[in-house]
């Protein structure tokens, strides 16, 4: 697993046209116990600029 802030989750993308990014946030369970989650959905494609 990776954790990224928004942020840092949008920073990967750098130089890639964004079709979309959602954020998704969702409470649930862990070996730990209860944790609040960011899972982002991305499409995204390279430019056609080459």
């Amino acid at each position: 697993m990776t954790f990224h802030d928004v942020d840092a989750a949008r920073a990967l993308f750098d130089g890639l046209e964004l079709e979309s990014f959602v954020e998704e946030e969702e409470d649930g369970e862990a070996f730990e116990g209860p944790k609040h989650r960011h899972v982002f959905h991305v499409v995204a494609k390279r430019s056609d600029a080459g």
